[in-house]
C-alpha cells in the first residue's frame, strides 16, 4: 500500500474526472487514427487496444513508471 491518498473529496474527484476524461478521449482518438491510417476496423482496433492494455494492467505495476528506476 502507498502513502498516497486513496479517497478524494467531491471537488477533488470532479477535477480528477475532468483530467481522466481528457486522457480517455485522447486515447480513443489516437487508436482510431492508427486504425484509419492502417485501414483497420475501428471497433476491432479499440478491442485490440483494450485486450493489450488490460493484460498490461494485470501483470504490471505502474507505481514507479518513468521515475528513473530500472
Amino acid at each position: 500500500m502507498t502513502d498516497k491518498q486513496n479517497f478524494l473529496n467531491e471537488q477533488e474527484h470532479a477535477a480528477y474526472m475532468d483530467d481522466f476524461s481528457e486522457v480517455v478521449n485522447g486515447v480513443i482518438e489516437k487508436v482510431i487514427a492508427i486504425a484509419d491510417k492502417h485501414n483497420v476496423d475501428r471497433d476491432n482496433a479499440m478491442q485490440h487496444f483494450s485486450i493489450i492494455f488490460s493484460a498490461m494492467v494485470q501483470v504490471s505495476t505502474f507505481e514507479h513508471f518513468r521515475e528513473g528506476g530500472e
